[in-house]
């Protein structure tokens, strides 16, 4: 469990993120005392696609950039989804499921948030449970924007690629055997469809 002590820029800074507009300048300063402080240099990792999670970030100061690993003939690269900024909270899915981290976040800036991981979450529900209640309700509500993002980019892809019109299939001479895709296309072609609709889910 963190014991971060909260400046009066951080406690003001709170105040300003609707899902802690409605707390008392007291409870606000009691869900940073549940929370650790992390400091970030530039481009320095917070944390790898693919890590084990269990925290959840504030960002108090700076700014990092959210990417993900792509796949193209040329090789593996890096695509930016997202930047989040002070007063953004990012990392949230892992303190309802502990899964993999489904990004990588990079600062592009020194920058600074406050962490709180799940056995820091289950200690507030017991000492302050209405703070404790309005940060889930918070998360629980940004996870649903978030997946009803991603519903309408699958939306979106699947409806532009209906409206192409079919390929064009060669003719084949008699006897000659009919071409078929190789099976790394189909899944480079799969790889791209999620590549375009994946978030920070």
């Amino acid at each position: 469990m963190g014991s971060m002590r909260a400046t009066p820029e951080q406690t003001r800074l709170l105040a300003q993120i609707p899902a802690f507009a409605s707390l008392t300048p007291q409870e606000r300063d009691g869900l940073l005392m549940f929370a650790r402080e992390r400091r970030v240099a530039p481009d320095a990792v917070l944390f790898e696609e693919g890590a084990q999670g269990d925290s959840l970030f504030i960002v108090l100061e700076g700014e990092l950039s959210v990417v993900v690993r792509t796949w193209s003939p040329s090789g593996a690269s890096r695509r930016e989804l997202s930047r989040v900024t002070v007063g953004e909270m990012l990392g949230e899915m892992a303190c309802l499921d502990p899964a993999p981290r489904s990004a990588t976040v990079v600062a592009r800036e020194a920058t600074v948030l406050a962490e709180l991981d799940r056995s820091g979450l289950a200690a507030m529900e017991q000492a302050l449970p209405r703070v404790s209640a309005q940060l889930v309700g918070s998360v629980i509500q940004l996870v649903h924007t978030r997946m009803r993002e991603v519903d309408q980019r699958i939306a979106a892809t699947l409806s532009g690629a209906s409206s192409q019109p079919p390929p064009v299939t060669p003719s084949t001479p008699p006897g000659a055997a009919p071409e078929t895709r190789d099976e790394p296309e189909k899944r480079t072609g799969w790889r791209g469809l999620f590549d375009r609709i994946r978030g920070s889910v």
